[in-house]
């Protein structure tokens, strides 16, 4: 028997190419799984290369169905960033991954939808980015991601973004 997720979701790859820009970003950008079960969601992570694998600037996205993790899509208009250690890395993506799918984050977070989460492969650390239907600022956000990793620190203080702001500002790039 199939145990439903609340929502359905896609997996996402994005492969660094040197020659990307922000204006490109969206071709480099590959759907490669969809879910909406809990063993189909592990069927799809337990397929994904480990993530310490991922060459530079090369990240996975697990987004709800319909939405793309670009600040375009107008579903974003906010995004939380977080950056952590190399090598925390693998169990701060999978714990995140869990308490997304499952629910977890719903009941904590009820007015503020999340619409899914990234993890990029920077150079010396990871970027985490928890991507937010709306674009207030609710630290009870990133302090809710990060108690599931409790711990385990980010290397900076989580920062937020507007998906508007960096839509106006990669203009020039």
């Amino acid at each position: 028997m199939a145990l439903e997720l609340q929502h359905n979701w896609n997996a996402w790859y994005d492969h660094g190419d040197p020659k990307r820009t922000s204006k490109s970003y969206e071709q480099t950008l590959h759907k490669i799984c969809s879910f909406h079960t809990v063993q189909e969601f592990w069927g799809c992570y337990n397929n994904l290369p480990v993530l310490t694998t991922l060459s530079n600037k090369s990240g996975y996205h697990i987004m709800k169905t319909g939405v793309k993790p670009i600040w375009e899509d107008p579903e974003n208009s906010g995004v939380w960033q977080l950056r952590i250690k190399k090598e925390d890395g693998v169990q701060v993506w999978k714990e995140i991954l869990i308490g997304l799918v499952s629910g977890q984050y719903d009941a904590a977070l009820e007015n503020f939808p999340i619409n899914g989460v990234s993890i990029s492969n920077k150079q010396g650390e990871y970027l985490l980015n928890i991507w937010t239907h709306n674009s207030s600022e609710n630290n009870k956000i990133p302090e809710f991601f990060l108690s599931l990793c409790p711990n385990i620190q980010p290397t900076s203080s989580p920062s937020f973004r507007c998906c508007s702001n960096l839509i106006e500002n990669s203009k020039d790039l």
